[in-house]
């Protein structure tokens, strides 16, 4: 018997599998790329309310830029592992989180995938997309991803 992934992508199981391996072990990168790009943004916030150089701003504001845009890089591929975590919950017993639950790793799925052009967008690779427009629409589906999560723990 094909599994979802066979019949629609063409992916063998085994192939989903090392994605989401790899996916596992990155965890622990982002967050320490998390941790620096804040800190960053906080010095840069610091610096420019307590009117330090421009300069220095810029540096902090330039580092906390090329953080984000890394850890949105580090994150490609991570949208085939929310799907198919989707995909498990399609047979939860009960309705209200199997719905809850599906809605917000798919919408999760495509925040990554909006999240991957407004990457795209900051590399150059698509210069002429609106960065802006697809970063909106990518955390439009982030927020409903997370009102779907509320939903099911009310």
């Amino acid at each position: 018997q094909l599994s979802i992934w066979e019949k629609t992508f063409g992916f063998t199981m085994d192939s989903v599998a090392a994605i989401v391996r790899l996916n596992a072990m990155t965890a622990a990168r982002d967050k320490m790329c998390r941790f620096v790009q804040y800190i960053s943004r906080f010095i840069w916030y610091h610096l420019e309310k307590h009117g330090y150089s421009a300069d220095a701003v810029a540096r902090f504001r330039q580092l906390e830029g090329a953080i984000s845009t890394a850890r949105k890089l580090f994150r490609i591929g991570k949208s085939v592992d929310v799907l198919q975590s989707a995909a498990a919950t399609l047979h939860h017993p009960d309705l209200l989180v199997r719905c809850t639950l599906t809605f917000s790793k798919v919408n999760t799925a495509l925040f990554l995938v909006f999240d991957h052009i407004v990457w795209g967008c900051r590399v150059g690779i698509f210069p002429r997309m609106d960065k802006h427009y697809w970063g909106q629409l990518s955390n439009r589906f982030w927020l409903v991803s997370l009102v779907a999560l509320l939903l099911r723990d009310f």
